[in-house]
């Protein structure tokens, strides 16, 4: 009960106990102790999406929110007790500057009348600039777009040349180009920034080509009279035309954007020379078109400066154009021309006869005014006989064969040889013609070679002929068989026909094949050989030509070792070390008594002997032979020795040396008693065996 009454002392001392009761600033008196506070009363949040909870601490006073903030969401919005309020904000999508809101707890009593403001404060978003496009691109002549400016903040747009106007927009700006009178390419560029940031801006790159502007004509050519040409001029912006030289005229001086045309006219030229002047089409300050204007002087031309001949005869034309007289004042000898004068253009027809020789002949057509001092010249060049043979080098095998040779020329040519041995068909030919290079057969086994010698005029080519011999080889000159024969390979090289024989005709050796030619493989194959004596064969090859080779072919006997020849065992028996046998043959293994058997795995045996019970030791053989003998015998006899039963070992003049290794008194010795046929004295035959050791002293090792 006293904790009660001081409870209540306490909340009427929170609540009335206080004459600073001033209604404007939400507090009011009152009778009932109540009790209301909010913490914290301001935070801030990020502008992302986000919740945060305040604490409501309530004593005997129900509560109530009042929330204008349309972007912050309470729950509960009341409550009868103390609650934790969470406070759930939107994101704030702006990019300019944080945002504040405030929101109230209030007292929802009738007699007490408090409330509490809550401020947020929520951060703005980072900012942000996005352009519809970041490039683009206008032709010469004048231009306007419009981008579209995604933004969260505030911004304004800039050029950075004089020429590129904008202009902003809601949420848009427009750009404005003016025509490009330039003849390069222009770029400007438009900066997009915040007003609130530096750090936020975007950019607009924009290039204008420069305004298009064609002519029908790049250049244009008078004769020496009088005369005009039409030039068809299209151009995106207006432009003006002028010369360089008073003997040219142009009409009119300009032109407005499409397409038009200007009269260039020329004024005669009375002078033997060529003379030149310019039009220049100029869009503003820029020379855009240049059009060279050439106007003939009094002249003579030819349309070629080089005449070039077959080495055969033939004929060419050579093109005059003149506006003068004109005539032919010098020649070479070897050329005659259809017309030595004339008036004007005309066609002369130039004929040569035909090259004698296979060198090029060269000389000069004059052409002139003597009065009016021109000369004109005409390189004449005549080829000479062209001569090519498409190889220096033929190769032959022993055979008899032939080759064609490729002959390219214009003339005639002649073959020759000094070698029996060679033929050539044709010798004589004209133009382009194969040449036929037969060879007899080549019996010797030596190689041999020689010349063709191919002349034309004064040109000759020289062919080198190589003809192999006759060759034998063989892949072996030895084989060497086992005991038990098989097959060996022998690779024969040659190019000559072959028989092979074995001397002697031995029945244990044969050959797949026994005669041939060229390339061959054969086998050579051995018998078994059941013997122990080996035995050997020559093969004999001979070829066409008379080239003998020999083969030496040997065969083992049979061979038989066995890698132990005697066995020992103490009383108890057991079984021996493995006994390995090597043998090409085939063999039985047998034993002398029945005391001891034989365990055989392959190519190896072990011995086991029963317990030797008796007093004497007991003693017999193994036999390992070869069955497969057909001449001669092969085998081995291995001795079995057994220990007796009951027998004892005494050991004398050891010293202190109780391993019996003599190396502190060698004069000691062992004597065994009662151990019979027992060799590891273990005691298995009789309990009355025993070791007695002497001259060993205190070793009781015996080492």
């Amino acid at each position: 009960m006293k904790r009660i009454i001081a409870y209540i002392v306490v909340c009427m001392a929170l609540t009335c106990c206080t004459d600073d009761f001033d209604e404007s600033a939400g507090r009011y008196a009152t009778l009932e102790p109540r009790y209301l506070k909010v913490s914290p009363v301001s935070f801030n949040i990020p502008s992302s999406k986000s919740t945060e909870k305040i604490n409501v601490t309530s004593i005997q006073t129900s509560w109530k929110t009042e929330n204008g903030v349309a972007w912050i969401a309470l729950s509960p919005e009341s409550g009868n007790s103390s609650a934790a309020i969470q406070i759930s904000a939107d994101e704030n999508t702006s990019g300019d500057q944080p945002r504040v809101g405030v929101f109230y707890v209030k007292s929802n009593t009738a007699d007490w009348k408090h409330e509490s403001p809550i401020t947020v404060t929520q951060s703005a978003a980072r900012p942000f600039i996005l352009l519809s496009k970041y490039e683009t691109d206008f032709p010469g002549t004048a231009n306007t777009e419009t981008i579209t400016v995604t933004a969260n903040c505030k911004w304004t747009a800039q050029s950075s040349e004089p020429w590129l106007t904008v202009t902003q927009q809601d949420n848009a700006f427009l750009i404005k180009a003016a025509a490009n009178e330039s003849e390069t390419v222009r770029t400007a560029t438009v900066y997009v920034s915040s007003n609130g940031s530096s750090h936020t801006s975007s950019e607009l790159i924009v290039r204008q080509l420069p305004s298009s502007i064609t002519a029908s004509s790049e250049q244009l050519e008078f004769k020496n009279t009088a005369g005009s040409i039409n030039v068809s001029i299209t151009s995106e912006t207006p432009w003006t035309a002028a010369t360089s030289e008073s003997w040219i005229n142009v009409e009119p001086s300009g032109g407005e954007p499409g397409s038009s045309s200007i009269l260039v006219s020329v004024s005669p030229n009375s002078s033997v020379k060529e003379r030149t002047g310019y039009i220049f089409v100029s869009i503003g300050s820029y020379q855009r078109i240049l059009i060279p204007v050439k106007q003939k002087g009094i002249y003579i031309e030819s349309t070629q400066s080089e005449l070039s001949f077959a080495s055969t005869p033939s004929k060419l034309n050579l093109q005059i154009k003149s506006n003068t007289d004109w005539a032919v004042s010098s020649l070479p000898s070897w050329i005659t021309i259809s017309s030595d004068k004339g008036n004007g253009d005309a066609a002369l027809e130039v004929s040569a006869p035909d090259n004698p020789s296979i060198v090029d002949r060269r000389g000069t057509i004059h052409i002139t005014n003597a009065n009016l001092g021109i000369d004109i010249s005409v390189s004449v060049t005549q080829k000479g006989k062209t001569f090519d043979v498409n190889t220096t080098l033929l190769n032959f095998d022993d055979k008899a064969s032939s080759e064609t040779i490729d002959i390219e020329t214009d003339g005639t040519w002649n073959a020759t040889t000094s070698e029996s041995w060679i033929t050539l068909n044709p010798k004589t030919n004209s133009g382009k013609s194969v040449l036929t290079v037969g060879v007899t057969e080549n019996i010797d086994d030596n190689e041999r070679t020689g010349q063709i010698n191919v002349t034309m005029c004064d040109k000759t080519t020289t062919i080198f002929v190589t003809q192999k011999g006759k060759f034998f080889t063989i892949s072996d000159e030895s084989l060497s068989y086992t005991s038990v024969g098989g097959s060996i390979n022998i690779s024969i090289t040659t190019n000559d026909t072959w028989t092979a024989k074995i001397e002697g005709n031995p029945s244990w050796l044969t050959l797949s094949k026994t005669n041939g030619s060229g390339n061959i493989d054969l086998t050579a194959v051995a018998a078994d050989n059941p013997s122990v004596n080996s035995r050997s064969a020559t093969i004999v090859f001979e070829t066409k030509y008379s080239q003998n080779v020999k083969v030496v072919v040997t065969q083992d006997a049979r061979y038989f070792s066995v890698d132990t020849y005697d066995f020992k065992f103490y009383p108890k028996g057991g079984t021996s070390e493995v006994v390995t046998i090597k043998t090409d043959g085939k063999y039985k293994i047998t034993c002398s008594d029945s005391w001891f058997s034989i365990t055989q795995t392959g190519n190896t045996f072990t011995v086991t002997a029963t317990s030797n019970t008796t007093p004497n030791p007991r003693t017999g053989t193994v036999t390992v032979e070869l069955t497969d003998l057909t001449d001669g015998k092969l085998s081995a006899v291995m001795d079995v020795m057994q220990e007796n039963g009951g027998s004892s070992i005494f050991r004398q003049e050891f010293g202190e040396d109780n391993n019996y290794d003599i190396t502190i008194n060698t004069s000691g010795d062992i004597t065994r008693t009662g151990f019979g046929g027992d060799n590891n004295y273990d005691i298995t035959v009789t309990k009355t065996g025993g070791v007695t050791k002497n001259g060993f002293g205190g070793d009781n090792n015996w080492d």
